[in-house]
């Protein structure tokens, strides 16, 4: 017998599981009147929303037709605390949330973090966006501090010559680099107006963009998880192995985490080289 969609009513052959038009699941649907499947009218979305997949402990077990089965075979890695927040993102209406491990890595390592913790739920698209960000946040940060990091680099590339040269005296002398008054020069952190421009973007990338990213970070993975499960949905959704794919193309991926991180130490080692370079 024909299955009827909740959502646009298409008719759907017997043994779909999923709306061949909009995606909506139709498994949930099969309560048995008299032995057959309800008709088209029973299949009223209203009459669904009262009687919707409810679990033990009360939770609806689907949002907008996505199962929680096929949600928590796609989110992998702490699927049940990620499926709750979701939950609770879409039944408040709110695209706000919080992500902790988002907001510490940006904490420590600026936009480069939260593009770790991306690469890590294999969310490629933000995280390229955030390397991006980070990559110019550095170009900035690089350009307040060069002539000093320049300075800096000429005082290690002097220290190692007279080293190599057998000049201990230079080296071992701390007064040798004290300024005419006596102070140690400040090397390798700008001044003046440069010292607040960079102490605003420091703030303004690590601790209120990472705030930011951090409310918002749940709600791009709801988004690409409805994405990628439907995508999967027309693929392999009526074929025994459909949560395996699942699995496959969500939860999370050691190889991108990697990844993520030989990206960001490449570039502050870049960044750290340029004055260096000019040094020589």
């Amino acid at each position: 017998m024909k299955k009827f969609c909740p959502e646009c009513k298409t008719e759907n052959e017997e043994q779909f599981n999923f709306c061949k038009n909009c995606g909506t699941s139709l498994t949930f649907q099969k309560e048995k009147l008299n032995g057959d499947f309800n008709t088209p009218e029973q299949f009223d979305p209203a009459a669904q929303k009262k009687s919707n997949n409810v679990s033990g402990n009360g939770m609806p077990d689907e949002i907008k037709g996505i199962e929680k089965r096929e949600m928590l075979a796609f989110l992998g890695k702490d699927s049940d605390k990620i499926y709750d927040k979701f939950l609770k993102m879409e039944y408040s209406g709110s695209k706000i949330s919080w992500c902790w491990p988002v907001f510490l890595l940006t904490a420590f390592l600026g936009f480069f973090g939260s593009a770790i913790w991306f690469f890590y739920r294999k969310m490629f698209k933000p995280a390229i966006a955030l390397v991006i960000a980070g990559t110019l946040v550095l170009g900035v940060q690089t350009a307040l501090n060069f002539d000093n990091n320049v300075e800096a680099a000429k005082g290690v590339i002097s220290s190692i010559e007279s080293i190599f040269s057998g000049n201990f005296d230079e080296v071992a002398n701390p007064e040798l680099f004290l300024d005419e008054e006596g102070n140690a020069p400040a090397v390798g952190e700008p001044t003046g107006v440069l010292a607040l421009i960079s102490e605003i973007l420091d703030t303004a990338e690590t601790l209120i963009g990472g705030a930011v990213i951090a409310m918002f970070a749940l709600h791009i993975y709801k988004k690409h998880a409805f994405e990628k499960i439907k995508e999967q949905r027309e693929k392999h959704g009526d074929t025994p192995y459909y949560l395996y794919t699942l699995s496959l193309s969500g939860g999370t991926s050691g190889g991108m985490l990697a990844l993520g991180i030989i990206i960001f130490v490449a570039l502050s080692n870049l960044a750290s080289a340029i004055p260096t370079f000019f040094a020589i």
